[in-house]
């Protein structure tokens, strides 16, 4: 899980994870090799298989998510902070924290896994018979996290993406989806792909009526008169 979550964290690279398998004295015993994972490099140049990273060659992650995709997602995610499931993580008071909390079936496992732009952690709660933990993610996992993200996270700075140049803010119809002309009040902001923008809600009365009427975006004759 935490695997699949880097993907989102780092800007849409395929990492893999490798584990620390034991903790040793100095002196005990032979050291383990030197891991060098593959890793996710958004400014490095295209065309290029490794890159130099404090004084060692790393083999590049290739990238799986195309960022306008990505940057659109991870703000969605962080309504689910603000407004949904996560709300518990704002106590960690940053505004780069976007997660997503899970229970699943009979409350056998909860989950919560969240990340800024450097750092992704997930928390699992269950048991290993199986049996219902009676805990849903938000309750179980989400405060786990935040004990372990508010002491990884202290002193750093906030981490985001920036945005894609290609991904526009637009204004739309909350029951239809349709974008709103400039000139219809209302809506919401939502996030989009430049070249993948919704049609634009019909206007259902004449322009000139709505004018006259002062009644922009009702829709309806009746409003009018």
């Amino acid at each position: 899980m935490a695997n699949a979550y880097a993907v989102l964290a780092n800007g849409g690279f395929k990492v893999t994870p490798w584990y620390i398998e034991r903790v040793m004295h100095t002196g005990e015993q032979e050291p383990l090799a030197e891991a060098t994972p593959d890793i996710a490099c958004p400014k490095c140049p295209e065309g290029i298989s490794e890159a130099r990273l404090d004084g060692k060659t790393y083999p590049l992650a290739p990238r799986v998510v195309d960022p306008q995709a990505l940057y659109i997602l991870r703000d969605m995610m962080r309504d689910v902070i603000e407004r949904g499931t996560g709300r518990g993580a704002l106590e960690l008071n940053r505004g780069d924290i976007v997660g997503k909390t899970g229970t699943t079936n009979d409350q056998r496992d909860a989950w919560f896994s969240g990340f800024n732009g450097n750092l992704v952690a997930t928390v699992w709660i269950g048991k290993d018979s199986n049996e219902s933990t009676g805990e849903y993610g938000a309750q179980a996992a989400l405060p786990v996290w935040k004990d372990f993200m508010r002491e990884a996270l202290k002193g750093t700075p906030e981490s985001v993406p920036e945005r894609p140049d290609d991904v526009v803010t637009k204004r739309i119809d909350a029951n239809s989806g349709l974008l709103l002309h400039d000139d219809q009040p209302g809506g919401i902001e939502e996030l989009f792909r430049e070249d993948n923008l919704p049609e634009f809600e019909p206007r259902r009365i004449q322009r000139e009526l709505e004018n006259r009427s002062g009644s922009q975006g009702t829709g309806t004759y009746e409003a009018i008169f």
